[in-house]
């Protein structure tokens, strides 16, 4: 087995890439949940209901994916900001299935 792996430097880093996806995510389902019925921008934009917690869910999340990449390029490379990259899918998944079943509610309330 390779003795990088069960480094307090790598172990460190997977908590702290665990820790800002789930920051972050869970901004993301804040959001959904004080806007059921409405689509939430992607990119840029606020929602019509935006409750200030995000901002501290996202900041937390942010800075310890940055510790992350900071902490990992000393031993990982480019995997550090791989990973970082890697850390925004959920959002994106769970706003898309957010828009999609929001759209879904329109067209069936239209029929």
């Amino acid at each position: 087995m390779d003795p990088e792996l069960f480094s307090p430097t790598w172990w460190g880093g997977a908590a702290l890439w665990m820790g800002g996806t789930t920051f972050l995510f869970l901004s993301i389902r804040r959001l959904i949940t004080a806007n059921p019925h409405r689509e939430i921008p992607q990119f840029w934009g606020r929602p019509e209901n935006f409750p200030r917690m995000v901002y501290a869910y996202r900041a937390v999340g942010i800075v310890m994916l940055l510790l992350m990449v900071r902490i990992g390029s000393e031993t990982g490379g480019m995997w550090p900001v791989l990973l970082m990259v890697a850390a925004f899918v959920p959002l994106f998944i769970a706003n898309t299935h957010h828009h999609l079943r929001v759209r879904r509610r329109r067209t069936l309330s239209l029929v």
